[in-house]
């Protein structure tokens, strides 16, 4: 009977942890959202900028389809994006507190306010070219998303892979070098493609054949590679850059109907190969 009555209250134990359950409640999203804004009140306040700021929406007058420029007044309209992101951020917090989980569209809507605000109050009395500004965004950010999906793919078989930088940049100093010197951007490609490969291949050799620390191995490349690259291009190419590096660019393709769309066309369907 004693033994039989220890088992009970043993599996009323178990039950009774089956059942007790702790609900956390995630408060980066809020924290990071207060502290945002508060940042950023802190500019109008600090630094007022009067006049007004002028969203171009077009890149030029012979576009097909027009659209008039936005302006804004940019202290009034960063003190509107404040009280938005403010509103945002007490929305955020009430969802946390009832353990709810905070949506996407309210963190993008938060970002674009943000963003919107910061441009107007960075911008007073000047003109800003969103096509330029988003075109040039989506250029940059090209390369660094190849890069980080050639590391999550690393990471998925079981390596670790920080020599990306070193694949980015010897891509961009082959890619310059070989693009020059035979005249066509097309065999400076397949010469940055190779260049990435090789320098991916010496990490996998060391860390996969050889057994090597993938983190050593990964900031040895990153400093081989840049002081490489930085060795040859300033004995080479700065001493003759029309001969080594100044190559050829890749034409604009604009793709039919939707490089007309405004704002987003020319971003998107306007772009290189």
């Amino acid at each position: 009977e004693e033994g039989g009555v220890g088992m009970s209250a043993v599996a009323e134990t178990v039950v009774s942890d089956e059942k007790r359950h702790v609900a956390v409640r995630p408060w980066k999203t809020p924290i990071i959202f207060a502290v945002f804004t508060v940042l950023f009140a802190l500019l109008p306040i600090a630094a007022p900028r009067e006049g007004e700021s002028t969203f171009r929406l077009v890149r030029s007058a012979d576009a097909a389809i027009q659209v008039p420029d936005l302006v804004l007044p940019s202290n009034f309209t960063a003190w509107v994006c404040v009280v938005l992101m403010a509103a945002a951020t007490a929305l955020a917090i009430v969802w946390t507190r009832a353990g709810r989980r905070i949506p996407l569209w309210l963190v993008t809507i938060y970002v674009i306010v943000l963003l919107v605000g910061f441009l107007t109050w960075a911008s007073a009395g000047a003109n800003l070219p969103m096509i330029g500004l988003l075109g040039g965004a989506l250029t940059l950010a090209t390369p660094l998303i190849f890069g980080a999906l050639g590391g999550v793919i690393g990471e998925r078989v079981g390596v670790v892979n920080i020599a990306i930088e070193a694949q980015l940049l010897a891509g961009a100093f082959t890619a310059a070098l070989i693009g020059t010197v035979t005249g066509t951007p097309w065999l400076g490609l397949i010469a940055a493609m190779i260049a990435g490969l090789l320098v991916g291949l010496v990490l996998a050799v060391f860390a996969i054949t050889y057994y090597v620390s993938q983190i050593i191995v990964g900031v040895v490349l990153n400093v081989l590679v840049i002081g490489l690259t930085t060795f040859f291009f300033s004995t080479v190419m700065s001493d003759d850059p029309a001969k080594f590096n100044a190559p050829n660019v890749f034409p604009t393709l604009p793709i039919p109907f939707l490089s007309e769309i405004p704002v987003i066309g020319p971003v998107l369907f306007r772009q290189t190969i």
